[in-house]
């Protein structure tokens, strides 16, 4: 009788996540995508280190500023999202949007959003699972420094808000939890 092997499951990385600012583009507005020192970078996942911004959640009055956004060609199963998660420099609690173009329109509804997990970054350095979810069409994760339960002007002077509301982006990858027929 000949053994089948099941078949490996799959993983697909996205380690190039688009930064967006929407401040940048307006009249005095800054940039505040940040690159952390050359020796704090090397934690990121992959070749090119990680980006950091500040959270300003828990405030209604404030505009979404600064966003990342990953997003994945179509796919079918059962995957468990994970984002990688630097060691340092990431101190803040966020909320990470996860959309699936079930549709195949192009389009991330307020519909599509088929989660929307929390995750304290200062706690769980490496990959870090953000669920298991079935997924069946394109798949698209945000980060919005608004979606936070820190806020960096509230903790104290400014040199301690943004130690302890860092925003760290880097990779994310989807692992298939079943194994293919």
């Amino acid at each position: 009788m000949k053994e089948t092997v099941p078949a490996p499951r799959r993983i697909i990385y996205n380690d190039d996540p688009a930064l967006f600012d929407l401040d940048a583009d307006t009249q005095d507005g800054e940039y505040s995508w940040f690159e952390p020192p050359a020796e704090i970078n090397e934690q990121g996942w992959g070749d090119n280190g990680f980006r950091f911004t500040v959270a300003i959640g828990n405030s209604s009055d404030d505009a979404l500023d600064n966003f990342a956004r990953w997003e994945f060609d179509p796919v079918d199963g059962e995957f468990d999202i994970q984002a990688w998660i630097p060691a340092a420099w990431a101190s803040a609690e966020i909320q990470y949007l996860i959309w699936v173009d079930s549709n195949d329109d192009g389009r991330f509804t307020e519909q599509e959003n088929i989660a929307s997990p929390w995750l304290d970054q200062s706690l769980v350095p490496g990959w870090a699972s953000l669920g298991t979810h079935s997924l069946d069409g394109s798949v698209r994760i945000e980060v919005q420094d608004t979606r936070s339960r820190d806020d960096w002007r509230a903790h104290g002077d400014e040199a301690t808000g943004v130690v302890a509301s860092r925003i760290a982006v880097d990779a994310i990858r989807l692992v298939e939890v079943a194994d293919r027929p």
